[in-house]
């Protein structure tokens, strides 16, 4: 049942580095993930995570896609790992696929970035915050359209035993009464605070962008810092994963296979 499960990523930075399959391969990737939990039975975290990633998906693109022009593919999305009764694992996730600029790189800026963004948060206005609100609620509470989209809905809750019927009003009901401070708090969590933020980050490297053994990738730069004048949080060497995918997943604590639910 291990391999089934899903790690529960501790709190710390961690890095894996692979070479792409192809040598002619022109993108690199990197993929950034900020562990939340299991949140099936956590309407509130579930609420703040959208909304968080609702708040953050137009900003990232801007910032990284059109003004520094990282690469083709910027996004910033909700991710989730793992199947079964309770068993999926959520984060926020930021994707970037880019021909110039190499992962370390890439990552920097999305420090630098992250490091801003909290006052982005705090400086919503409150029609600002009650129309993604309101967008997100709409969503969760919109009947199917189609009669296969209704069962998917339900048979998800017969089929791991859940019955968590009331799922997406309890959603919908917490989204109304976050704060731009309950919202500042979760992304802080999560994301900057080096004493909670829970970081797994995958680079690969094309051809053009060498992964070299013990470059940049082992520890962290701050020349990004340094040029525009931010703080980089938790900014501290990555633990690094490598070719060690296997020995680490086997130290790593794990996810309760199942969750229990009030009925």
């Amino acid at each position: 049942m291990a391999e089934q499960r899903v790690v529960d990523l501790p709190v710390g930075r961690f890095l894996a580095r692979i070479a792409a399959p192809s040598d002619a391969e022109e993108n690199s990737a990197v993929v950034t993930v900020f562990m939340v939990g299991q949140l099936e039975t956590n309407p509130r975290d579930t609420a703040l995570l959208s909304l968080l990633t609702q708040v953050i998906k137009e900003p990232a693109f801007t910032t990284l896609r059109t003004r520094e022009q990282l690469g083709y593919v910027v996004s910033a999305s909700t991710m989730s790992f793992g199947t079964g009764k309770g068993s999926a694992a959520s984060t926020l996730a930021i994707h970037i696929l880019s021909k110039t600029h190499s992962p370390p790189d890439v990552e920097e800026r999305v420090k630098v970035f992250l490091a801003g963004f909290n006052e982005t948060i705090l400086s919503l206005t409150d029609l600002d915050l009650a129309t993604h609100q309101e967008s997100l609620r709409t969503k969760l509470l919109e009947p199917p359209k189609q009669i296969a989209a209704e069962f998917a809905q339900w048979w998800g809750e017969i089929q791991y035993d859940d019955r968590y019927w009331d799922r997406y009003d309890a959603i919908a009901s917490e989204m109304t009464s976050i704060s731009r401070s309950d919202l500042s708090d979760f992304f802080l969590k999560i994301c900057v605070n080096p004493e909670t933020r829970r970081q797994l980050s995958v680079h690969v490297h094309c051809a053009s962008h060498p992964l070299e053994e013990g470059g940049k990738d082992a520890g962290p730069d701050t020349s990004e810092a340094k040029q525009t004048g931010e703080a980089i949080p938790g900014d501290v060497s990555p633990e690094l994963i490598d070719e060690n995918w296997r020995s680490w997943q086997d130290r790593m604590p794990l996810f309760p296979a199942e969750l229990e639910y009030e009925k």
